[in-house]
């Protein structure tokens, strides 16, 4: 019987596993896809690597970081960062108007991000949108918000998402050093694969989880495809509408996830030297920036995102090559589009101090991970700190 059993190869479940390694522990981790990494992924196209998940990391992420160092996964700097935060400048191109900076609703919501994110307690009954609105902003300026937010925090309409949600993200993730200064070297893929390649042949592929229930003196975990994998403990770090489909763990709301599309974009020759370093837009091209001489990384989310699943590709592509000629210049040749259709979980007003706050309590020997059981439910740091924690409950409990 092993010490541990991890449920979930994604970044959560990965950092888990490497920490009770570290400890000693005899841990074995089930994935059910054919890779590691699970909203992390840094495939090849056209010749080159591109993101087709998380990627970016912020200087405060001390916990991505850390086991970036132990692993050997190289950071370096940005070329390039998210809406107003990098450190180059981006053009935005949101409500037909060209600009270089927001300003208006957009500064005025980042200060009630600022004091209400340092509120321990407050009122949870507005949305995004509610707030805006109560502020009079003009439809410019919610177009502004929504499509900065759409990039940085949520991949949901604000109309949905709660106001004290995104403070208390925003909170977690703010400081001297919070604007995605750095990328992995080989990827966040590569980072993934790192932490993997250290765990070795206790990593089993193709292996979902069925159930996980508990026995006499631990738990076991049905597993589709191999035998049944009795530990002392289980670890289950997986996103909610993954964990819905496993029997044994305690029911909990699905919740509201996003929209999300990564793409690369191979262009028919190389950008032109005036074209823009990156460009924040409003349109079916999201956030995009340079990648390569020909090639552009792209990520939509919210309605743009919504609009290109629901359309039959040579449609969404003609979308998509008006959009890169419009803001880039330049001419598009091929589109590697990569979708999630549940991306993020985003909490609605109530819900972040409902049932939101439980999701990271163990239930007798199971234990939880993932992204959504921290305080940056979309953010890779949120993983990894979720992962450390839920290894250290194991831990404690011998």
């Amino acid at each position: 019987m092993h010490d541990a059993v991890v449920v979930g190869a994604g970044i959560s479940g990965l950092v888990a596993a490497h920490r009770l390694r570290a400890e000693g522990a005899d841990v074995v981790v089930l994935e059910a896809s054919g890779r590691v990494g699970g909203r992390v992924w840094t495939p090849t196209a056209a010749g080159v690597r591109f993101e087709a998940g998380g990627e970016a990391v912020d200087l405060v992420n001390e916990t991505l970081r850390t086991v970036a160092g132990e692993v050997g996964a190289e950071l370096r700097d940005s070329e390039v960062g998210w809406g107003d935060h990098g450190p180059v400048p981006v053009t935005w191109h949101v409500g037909g108007r060209t600009f270089t900076r927001a300003e208006g609703a957009y500064l005025r919501l980042g200060g009630e991000l600022d004091r209400l994110g340092g509120e321990a307690q407050a009122d949870d009954v507005l949305t995004v949108a509610d707030w805006l609105a109560g502020e009079g902003a003009s439809a410019q300026e919610r177009a502004v918000c929504e499509t900065a937010i759409a990039i940085t925090a949520s991949t949901v309409p604000l109309r949905q998402m709660s106001l004290r949600a995104l403070a208390l993200k925003h909170a977690a993730r703010s400081g001297a050093g919070d604007g995605s200064e750095l990328r992995f070297a080989d990827g966040a893929g590569g980072f993934a694969e790192r932490i993997a390649d250290g765990l070795g042949d206790r990593v089993l592929l193709g292996r979902p989880a069925g159930a996980v229930r508990a026995t006499g003196d631990g738990v076991e975990v049905e597993s589709p495809g191999g035998p049944a994998v009795r530990a002392g403990r289980a670890i289950v770090a997986v996103p909610l509408h993954a964990r819905a489909h496993i029997r044994g763990p305690r029911p909990t709301p699905i919740g509201r996830y996003g929209v999300a599309v990564k793409s690369l974009f191979v262009l028919d020759a190389d950008l032109r030297d005036d074209a823009p370093a990156a460009v924040i837009t409003d349109s079916v091209i999201g956030y995009t920036y340079r990648h390569g001489p020909r090639t552009l990384g792209s990520f939509v989310g919210s309605t743009p995102a919504a609009w290109l699943l629901r359309q039959p590709p040579p449609i969404a592509d003609r979308a998509v090559a008006e959009a890169v000629r419009a803001c880039f210049g330049a001419r598009l040749e091929r589109v590697v589009r990569v979708s999630y259709r549940r991306s993020y979980l985003i909490f609605a007003p109530g819900e972040l101090d409902g049932w939101g706050s439980r999701l990271s309590e163990p239930e007798g020997r199971i234990h939880y991970a993932g992204a959504e059981t921290s305080a940056l439910p979309s953010f890779m740091e949120g993983a990894a700190r979720a992962g450390e924690r839920a290894a250290a409950e194991v831990v404690a409990a011998g």
